[in-house]
């Protein structure tokens, strides 16, 4: 009998572990689309204020010119931001699906991924 029991505690915690450890490789996943996210919104609010001090004019020929490389290498910028962040969001899901979560809706809801990568 204590054979038996010793190998149900066992079972239990290589399970437990395997819970853990499913748990902990969400987390990540939910840390690297935060992450990324707000790399993404971060770029965002950049460009909105370099496109603000370019309507607002004003600026010296060297200023404005400063500013217009600035905006075109914010826009590469987010490109390449926007892609990481559908990566990091596709790996989240794929993550969720492996451990049998099927509905994302939360995902969606906790990261609100739908307005930063529309």
């Amino acid at each position: 009998m204590v054979g038996v029991r010793r190998k149900g505690d066992a079972l239990r915690a290589v399970e437990t572990q395997i819970v853990q450890e499913k748990s902990s490789v969400l987390g990540r996943a939910g840390v690297r689309l935060d992450e990324a996210l707000a790399a993404l919104r971060q770029a965002w609010t950049a460009l909105d204020e370099v496109e603000r001090r370019l309507r607002q004019g004003g600026n010296s020929v060297e200023a404005a010119s400063k500013l217009r490389s600035m905006h075109a290498k914010l826009v590469g910028d987010i490109g390449v931001l926007r892609q990481r962040a559908h990566l990091a969001h596709q790996s989240l899901i794929i993550q969720r699906e492996a451990v049998g979560a099927w509905h994302h809706t939360d995902v969606e809801r906790c990261y609100r991924v739908a307005e930063d990568l529309a």
